[in-house]
């Protein structure tokens, strides 16, 4: 066996090229793998080209942890003998088939990862029955990448002849009742409260059935972490242990993505009364058949002609086109100082007003309008939002049903906590809840391209806005000298999203025009998208008019312009087809073709439009002058006539 310096492997190495030229796997738009090495299908391993991550093991690290958990069975010395092989490195020492090698080469997981610069922050030690250690899980925890855990026992690394057991276990194995955790952490938190807690070791979907004895007679709560592996996890335990402990229960406290017990109890105002009442208040675990519960959910979502759901109504239209309705994301995104709060209060004023703000228009003005802001200060918060809000809207005070808080500064899984408890309030003293604008969402993660939390974070969102019926519209920066979104959170926003509203800056430097990027309904051209910029006078945007509207005024005045040339000074000329072909043939030297596509297009199609050059009666067959073109006429023989 070849020995190779380990830091010159993660040098040259790349964990994605691995996966798919080593294991055959394809990484996905989401930058997730599955793990196949375990026999997982699904997209549970993130990855890229330094590190990866099992979101389902927990577990994760570099390309020579990536190396040795898919083809080595763990074995860190046959993975590093492998990688340095396939980089085609030079080896910096070799072992001969039957010798050993040096003591010192050998490395232990927990050694690769304190060299890489992890600290041992804690070590659980699981006791026997009569209290002494059988083995433990050291946790790690580096300043840049995810946590990591290493078992052991008193001999050594690893647990190779140790059957586990569960965590403080003599603590409550006499006890009456007890609570089942996801990790030794939260069995501590709950201990200092006085509350019987356990937990397995190696985390969520790890339990052993010859658990299940230890709960014989025993009343039981599952307080599963609030994620889909937690929620896996305290089904299968539930499963395991049903028909033997007397009573079992299952509640998810956290309501922040990823949230356990601990973020509940430190972070969202628990406490060890509230629990017994959460708990009090949970129905019993009752066992089914497998696959029923799915079954009943299939039949009530099913598409059925005779059974349609109530129709939704359009909570914003945005350019006369309908943008959002209640259950659903949108985003509003574009570059640093292009005027994105200009929009986001044009479309609170419209929430609150019967007119159109900024090309925003409200159908639907019913409901709690909350705003949450993470980037602005207090002051400007109140000033540049709330007080230009009531401007547009031409109000006077702050209607009860608006409600603006400025979060600048607050920590991500409080201002999603916060967020759900604003909106149970507001349903309680609105009945509904109009909408949601969240300035700032990228404060609600703390790394916007970490996969997992942003899934995490946008599914919270997406199942808020269904919760209260209401849309969710984040407002998201562009990436720093790009034009796409901001990391995976922008990425996954623009896949959820109803409407996806893009503001760009136009070529004079001052006017910004709003289009969509996405929407599932009709498109708004950037041709045809709403303008606006600042004007002085007024002290906020305005509406200005757009390219396409400005191209067809300038045409349509082109044209009375040659209908009044043809006029020749009488406002109510006339003209069959065929002499006004050849008149407009002779004054423009165009082709027949021409003059009849140009009448075609210039002739009043409503009857009453008073911009086109053209007008037509069809009783006679005859063309005349439009109404603006004659008016013209007729004003300047007025002022021919009044001057002399």
């Amino acid at each position: 066996m070849n020995f190779y310096s380990f830091e010159e492997i993660k040098e040259r190495g790349n964990c994605v090229r691995f996966a798919a030229e080593i294991l055959g796997l394809e990484v996905d738009s989401n930058s997730r793998i599955p793990a196949t090495w375990r026999g997982g299908d699904g997209p549970n391993v993130a990855i890229n080209e330094d590190e990866w991550f099992d979101h389902v093991d927990k577990n994760g690290g570099g390309i020579i942890d990536l190396a040795a958990v898919s083809k080595f069975d763990g074995d860190i010395q046959a993975a590093q003998n492998f990688l340095g092989e396939w980089l085609k490195l030079k080896p910096k020492s070799q072992v001969q088939k039957g010798s050993k090698p040096e003591r010192k080469v050998s490395r232990c997981r927990y050694d690769t990862l304190i060299a890489e610069g992890y600290k041992e922050t804690a070590r659980y030690h699981y006791k026997d029955e009569h209290g002494s250690d059988l083995h433990f899980v050291a946790r790690l925890e580096h300043p840049e990448r995810e946590k990591e855990f290493v078992q052991g026992t008193p001999k050594g690394w690893g647990l190779r002849g140790v059957k586990p057991v569960l965590y403080r276990l003599p603590e409550w194995k006499d006890e009456n009742s007890v609570c089942i955790v996801e990790g030794e952490k939260d069995a501590d938190t709950l201990a200092k409260l006085k509350i019987a807690a356990t937990t397995n070791c190696g985390g969520a979907e790890k339990w052993n059935d010859s658990f299940a004895d230890l709960f014989q007679g025993k009343f039981v709560v599952i307080l599963r972490d609030n994620d889909e592996s937690g929620e896996k996890h305290a089904l299968r335990v539930a499963r395991s242990i049903y028909g033997k402990a007397k009573e079992v229960r299952i509640l998810a406290p956290s309501k922040l993505p990823k949230g356990d017990v601990s973020d509940w109890l430190e972070k969202e105002g628990g406490s060890s009364e509230s629990l017994f009442q959460m708990i009090k208040s949970t129905a019993p675990y009752e066992e089914v058949e497998e696959g029923d519960e799915v079954r009943q959910w299939l039949k009530e979502i099913r598409f059925d002609p005779s059974n349609p759901p109530p129709p939704e109504p359009c909570l914003y239209e945005f350019s006369g086109t309908e943008v959002s309705h209640p259950g659903n994301l949108c985003t509003l995104t574009a570059a640093p100082g292009v005027g994105k709060t200009a929009l986001l209060v044009g479309g609170l004023a419209a929430g609150l007003s019967p007119e159109s703000v900024l090309g925003w228009k409200s159908p639907q003005r019913k409901g709690a309008i909350v705003h949450i802001d993470s980037e602005q200060s207090r002051g400007d918060a109140f000033e540049i939002v709330g007080m230009r809000s009531l401007r547009r809207a031409g109000l006077e005070s702050m209607p009860k049903r608006f409600l603006s808080f400025p979060m600048v500064g607050t920590d991500p899984g409080r201002i999603l906590y916060a967020l759900r408890v604003i909106l149970a309030d507001a349903q309680k003293s609105f009945d509904e809840i109009h909408s949601v604008w969240l300035d700032g969402v990228g404060d609600v993660c703390n790394d916007v391209n970490d996969p997992g939390e942003v899934q995490g974070v946008v599914t919270e969102l997406h199942r808020l806005a269904n919760e209260f019926r209401t849309v969710i519209w984040t407002i998201l920066h562009f990436n720093p000298g790009s034009e796409k979104m901001r990391g995976h959170l922008g990425s996954y926003l623009e896949r959820k999203s109803e409407t996806v509203l893009r503001m760009e800056r136009e070529p004079d430097g001052e006017t910004t025009v709003i289009y969509t990027a996405k929407t599932r309904r009709a498109p708004i051209p950037k041709l045809q998208g709403i303008r606006m910029k600042w004007n002085d006078q007024a002290g906020m945007h305005v509406q200005v008019e757009s390219a396409m509207a400005a191209k067809a005024d300038a045409k349509a005045e082109e044209a009375r312009a040659i209908i009044v040339e043809l006029a020749a000074g009488d406002p109510w000329k006339s003209w069959k087809h065929g002499d006004l072909v050849e008149a407009f043939c002779k004054h423009t030297a165009k082709s027949e073709a021409t003059a009849k596509r140009w009448i075609c297009k210039n002739r009043d199609q409503k009857g009453n439009d008073p911009s086109s050059a053209l007008s037509f009666n069809a009783a006679t067959g005859l063309y005349g002058l439009g109404i603006t073109a004659r008016q013209e006429i007729e004003s300047a023989k007025n002022s021919e006539r009044k001057r002399s």
